[in-house]
């Protein structure tokens, strides 16, 4: 029974949110929507719309000191998710990048989100949010199913290209029934899509257009007043103090550079000796990101993963690592420098296309990424050493609990004389059921990034939501 609904918003989520609400309202209109925000932006957006209750998370987390609960508690509530959800405080803790620095702070941290989102989710709570990239988001959802309710997830999907998968947990997706027919007309569909460059079939890969200088200064203006009521109001969402903030943001846009590390290994597809060696492929991530926070929580560290990988290698095969786009002059030239320094290591340059690769190599690793799907599609073995939802779709995954990185030399062995790999359709079917065929990608709207979503194509959404509660019941 669904006691009140809950919608986690950020500045580029509040048009979608609210239309979201719109809708709830419609369809459940006895229960409660309230608004959860760390923004103060999305605060006076959501109260200007006059329809809905908005809860100011600084505020209330300001508003206690951490004190509040007693450490028997606080296990007992550990334990409960942990049976729930799968994941424990601890866990969750460890997925956010903006976590205090000592120790002490840390648990003051933890057990104020713990006071505030144990009392705003009640039981029966319907939830929303987008994916679990941040540790409030993470544990408001695994409060909402630990106590008899339901949290759901939009993540954008890199494949199939431009969907939104919907996650219960970040392992696990709420899925519908769709035909076989329909399903399989999609994988048909994704894999003709396989060909072209990365950025033509994934909206989130596309660069913006720079809008005007005078529109520009305008939006980051507004953007600055807000950040400055943020950071007075301690929250940790802005790192920095906003004098600084607004200058890098205004300013980064105008530096068309691009200061990626300049002494790859080879430059070329042309240079790689395909005659003496074979080859996998280890794409990187973008970090940090949920791909590594929620999906790969046992094994984080790219360089350490391009180690263990190097270790195990047969002489005759080599790991062709190559970047991801959006990395590019975000990295130290120290972090290519380490990659360099493993053995058997040829590091590529990141313009070059993904689909190439995997088709001179025996077979793709990575901690959890897409490619290691793409590669299954396009009949290619691979590897996720993460616990990606998509995970049943590739040869091998998790190996915290079912791949043991001790096997990887007989694996890649049997891969060198066999590299065929047949996809299971069953898999497939169940990810793309866990979809939608909209993406949620902030896009640029003048000079604002939100989430552009018609009212038809919201309606998908809902009822998704209602598909899967009734599946549920």
């Amino acid at each position: 029974m669904i006691n009140q609904i809950l919608i986690y918003t950020r500045p580029w989520e509040v048009r979608f949110g609210i239309m979201l609400a719109t809708e709830f309202s419609r369809q459940y209109p006895d229960k409660p929507i309230k608004f959860v925000t760390f923004f103060s932006l999305c605060k006076k957006m959501i109260q200007s719309d006059g329809r809905f209750e908005v809860i100011y998370m600084p505020k209330l987390l300001n508003e206690v000191t951490g004190n509040e609960i007693n450490e028997k508690d606080i296990a007992e509530l550990d334990n409960l998710l942990y049976c729930k959800s799968g994941a424990n405080l601890n866990m969750m803790l460890n997925s956010e990048r903006f976590l205090p620095k000592d120790s002490i702070s840390k648990d003051i941290f933890r057990n104020k989100h713990l006071i505030v989102l144990d009392k705003l989710v009640i039981k029966g709570t319907l939830s929303v949010s987008s994916m679990y990239d941040h540790f409030v988001y993470w544990l408001a959802g695994a409060l909402a199913t630990a106590k008899n309710g339901y949290h759901f997830a939009f993540c954008a999907s890199g494949l199939p290209p431009n969907r939104t998968t919907i996650f219960k947990t970040p392992w696990e997706t709420w899925t519908v029934s769709r035909s076989i027919e329909e399903t399989n007309h999609i994988l048909d569909e994704t894999i003709q899509k396989l060909n072209l460059p990365v950025e033509q079939r994934v909206s989130y890969m596309k660069k913006d257009e720079m809008p005007s200088f005078r529109r520009r200064f305008n939006q980051r203006y507004k953007e600055f007043k807000c950040s400055v009521e943020d950071w007075n109001s301690n929250s940790y969402f802005v790192t920095k103090n906003p004098y600084l903030r607004i200058l890098r943001r205004f300013f980064m846009p105008l530096l068309l550079y691009n200061s990626d590390y300049k002494h790859y290994t080879v430059s070329d597809l042309n240079d790689i000796d395909l005659k003496n060696y074979k080859y996998l492929f280890v794409p990187l991530h973008y970090e940090p990101e949920a791909v590594i926070n929620m999906f790969s929580p046992w094994l984080r560290d790219q360089i350490e993963m391009c180690r263990l990988i190097s270790q195990a290698l047969p002489t005759n095969v080599k790991l062709i690592v190559k970047d991801h786009p959006l990395m590019s002059g975000i990295r130290k030239k120290e972090y290519y420098k380490k990659i360099q320094e493993i053995p058997n290591v040829l590091l590529v340059p990141s313009r070059i296309q993904s689909n190439n690769l995997l088709g001179i190599c025996i077979g793709v690793i990575c901690l959890a990424g897409t490619a290691a799907n793409e590669a299954a599609l396009l009949g290619k073995p691979s590897i996720c050493l993460g616990k990606p939802p998509f995970r049943k779709n590739v040869q091998y995954a998790d190996f915290a609990e079912d791949f043991q990185i001790s096997d990887l030399y007989s694996v890649i062995k049997k891969w060198e004389d066999e590299d065929e790999y047949k996809l299971d359709l069953h898999s497939w079917n169940t990810w793309v059921n866990s979809q939608i065929d909209i993406p949620l990608v902030p896009v640029m709207n003048g000079v604002v990034k939100e989430i552009n979503v018609e009212y038809d194509d919201l309606k998908k959404f809902t009822q998704f939501i209602n598909d899967s509660l009734s599946k549920n019941e």
